[in-house]
């Protein structure tokens, strides 16, 4: 799972990471953070979309609940 925004100069980083691993057949789940869903949509229609399954989190709620609590991030399930 993959918590991002278009507007996180973090995101904008490791987004070419997570095209390579997706490439290799992981499957990822991205959430939304706190986006505008034009300018998320446009954000992945030019880096590319890796994420087999995408969830919008306009309020922030579901990824406080994920315990996401100061920045988008990878959160890693071995």
């Amino acid at each position: 799972m993959n918590i991002w925004g278009s507007w996180c100069p973090t995101c904008i980083i490791e987004h070419p990471f997570l095209n390579e691993i997706e490439e290799r057949g992981v499957n990822l789940v991205g959430v939304n953070y706190k986006d505008d869903i034009g300018d998320a949509l446009g954000y992945l229609n030019k880096g590319g979309d890796p994420f087999s399954m995408s969830i919008q989190d306009l309020s922030g709620q579901f990824a406080l609940d994920l315990g996401r609590l100061v920045r988008p991030k990878l959160c890693r399930r071995w």
